[in-house]
């Protein structure tokens, strides 16, 4: 039997006509009745400048290009280079082993603040979860997963020195 790439978290308790609700705003908070595709990378995996496309800090900086239209080729090189000169460690990749207890950690942080979490996924270098955010704040309650989930990851000596 092939090995699966990634862990997989799926409630029971929803249907996957739920999943079309997705990508609410501030300034329509009840036309997808707040719920978030929301996701993230592991340390050094997605830098400033990848050739395969890649987003600054808060979109701040309008960036051409993305994984469909990779922007033109060597136009982001100059800081593709110096952001892996800033990298105080190697980037993170994480085991088999690693994911599972990584996507558990995530859900069960989020479920403990009474957040619902409906899909949960991790692969070698990054998650993807939906998320309902009642408060519209997925940056705040995501740090705080991602901080618990790394500090457990390391008690149980599947961490990454510095976290993950």
């Amino acid at each position: 039997m092939e090995q699966v790439p990634w862990a997989f978290f799926l409630t029971r308790r929803y249907t996957f006509i739920r999943l079309t609700c997705v990508g609410s705003t501030k300034k329509s908070p009840g036309l997808w009745h707040d719920w978030y595709h929301c996701m993230g990378h592991t340390y050094g995996t997605w830098l400033p400048g990848d050739p395969k496309g890649f987003r600054t800090r808060h979109h701040r900086e309008h960036v051409e290009g993305d994984y469909k239209h990779p922007p033109p080729e060597g136009k982001y090189d100059q800081r593709h280079r110096h952001a892996k000169v800033l990298m105080k460690r190697d980037p993170v990749h994480l085991t088999m082993e690693q994911r599972k207890l990584i996507v558990k950690l995530l859900v069960e942080s989020l479920q403990r603040r009474n957040i619902e979490v409906i899909v949960a996924s991790v692969t070698e270098i990054h998650f993807h979860l939906l998320v309902r955010f009642h408060d519209h704040n997925p940056r705040h309650w995501l740090g705080i997963a991602k901080k618990e989930s790394s500090h457990y990851a390391e008690q149980a000596k599947l961490g990454a020195e510095g976290g993950l």
